[in-house]
């Protein structure tokens, strides 16, 4: 099945491949100028006929008036000259120059007017002149978050093609054989529409997810490792990670390493995490070693063969390295909403955009990793220890340990983190020492609130400060 995944990753390179290829975008873009021409044609046609029943007078325009709104919709405007004088248009979007009727080149042309590019076609009956125009490209002398340069919705080509009106390698012609203007390609043109992207994206992750199975399934049937699972989850964690370190440096698949989602743009911290798709990775990748860990306990540290002292100190250590993880897990969060210009706010639902779904994600997958292994290693530790107090003691001296290296090593400590992981392991301890199913419904739907309660604080948190160094910049 990963396979499989994979080599549908390489068909979607193929066809990106061809839908990029320049002679394919150029013969498309004449399509589309040929098309348009036929619909203003029509329209200038349908203009015409209206024209000589209505005479513009009168309040009922009848069936043709809708066609005309009809056309609107579809970005086409009419316009009625008589001589030199405009008498009639349907949109003044389309700003003509003065002496446009006077100028007029021919039947079907193309015009560099204020704010971008338009197709025209016009037609004369003795004093009147019958115009239809069509947008191609917007380009305007500056823009805005209202105003935007770009290619109308009938001509879905990528940015990086520009209009020149100098005849080049790519001449566009009118249906007729008129010169138009060229077409300039430029040097990058793998961008991809986000639908494309998602796509490929999510056929990866799936085949990560077949293939990490299928890893883990090898050493499963190794009978060494019958004994030995703890060893099992080390390897099937190793192997993992030297495959995204090899991935990583091949940049597989390209077409994902060419689009925005793996570039600086939306989220960048450090060589590990360059990018919010590589982020969302990672994040994948903790995930399933966590689940495999989950899958191949127990871990049972509290053996009464032990001394006190042996595993007080094996209590502490293990205490001490979830809280680690539960404060890098606050840490990663606060990282991303700082360092993305994502809108990761909870509290403004409406504000969010499809791409704030990947950073959703990776806290969705740090949380629920996090929660798979502190569940199997408390429910173990609870469930062997032969004096509870001893646990008790050792979660004490774990806190106070984090709090001597932060003070030592000049980190910053937040206190409300370490409140949170006393109240997650008080949960634990109700529940297994009071003998409850921890897997409950109404045990699921507290830890769930936890964990949202959690994450809430860290990233409102995190969107203050970053308001603040916004407001201090100003």
């Amino acid at each position: 099945m990963a396979a499989l995944l994979f080599f549908s990753i390489y068909a979607a390179r193929l066809y990106i491949t061809k839908q990029n290829d320049s002679s394919h975008l150029y013969a498309a873009f004449q399509k589309s100028i040929i098309d348009s021409e036929h619909e203003v044609k029509d329209a200038v046609g349908l203009l015409k006929r209206f024209a000589g029943k209505n005479s513009f007078k009168g309040d009922e325009r009848g069936t043709e008036l809708q066609k005309q709104r009809d056309l609107k919709k579809q970005g086409i405007c009419v316009f009625i000259y008589r001589n030199d004088s405009l008498i009639h248009w349907s949109d003044n979007k389309v700003i003509l120059p003065a002496d446009f009727a006077v100028h007029c080149p021919g039947s079907d042309f193309v015009l560099k007017l204020q704010n971008g590019w338009y197709g025209f076609h016009c037609e004369k009956s003795g004093p009147y002149l019958y115009l239809g125009s069509y947008l191609i490209r917007n380009e305007y002398p500056f823009q805005n978050e209202y105003l935007k340069n770009g290619f109308a919705s009938r001509f879905s080509f990528s940015e990086t093609i520009s209009i020149v009106k100098e005849p080049g390698r790519y001449p566009v012609h009118s249906s007729d054989g008129h010169y138009l203007f060229s077409l300039s390609f430029g040097l990058n043109r793998t961008t991809s529409p986000v639908a494309p992207v998602f796509l490929v994206f999510l056929i990866f992750l799936l085949a990560v997810l077949c293939l990490s199975r299928f890893i883990y399934l090898l050493y499963a049937g190794i009978g060494w490792f019958a004994n030995r699972r703890l060893l099992l989850v080390f390897f099937f964690g190793i192997d993992l990670v030297l495959l995204r370190v090899i991935q990583f440096y091949l940049c597989f698949p390209s077409e994902l390493y060419s689009s925005g989602l793996f570039g600086p743009s939306w989220y960048s911290s450090s060589a590990v995490l360059p990018s919010l798709g590589d982020f969302t990775i990672n994040a994948v990748v903790i995930f399933i070693i966590a689940l495999v860990f989950f899958k191949n306990g127990p871990y049972k540290p509290g053996s009464g063969e032990k001394p006190v002292l042996w595993r007080i100190s094996g209590y502490t250590c293990v205490f001490f390295l979830l809280l680690l993880f539960f404060q890098a897990i606050g840490y990663l969060i606060n990282d991303l909403v700082i360092n993305s210009p994502l809108p990761l706010n909870l509290q403004n639902i409406s504000g969010l955009v499809p791409e704030s779904g990947y950073g959703l994600l990776i806290i969705s997958a740090l949380l629920f990793s996090f929660w798979l292994v502190s569940s199997r290693i408390f429910s173990d530790i609870l469930m062997t220890a032969e004096q509870k107090r001893w646990v008790l003691l050792s979660a004490g001296l774990a806190v106070i340990l984090n709090g001597l290296i932060h003070v030592i090593c000049g980190w910053k400590m937040s206190f409300m983190v370490i409140l949170f992981f006393i109240i997650y392991f008080a949960a634990y301890w109700y529940i297994k020492t009071g003998k409850r199913v921890l897997y409950s419904i109404p045990n699921l739907l507290f830890f769930l609130c936890f964990y949202s309660i959690f994450s809430t604080f860290i990233m409102n948190g995190a969107n203050y400060r970053k308001e603040n160094e916004k407001l201090n910049l100003l």
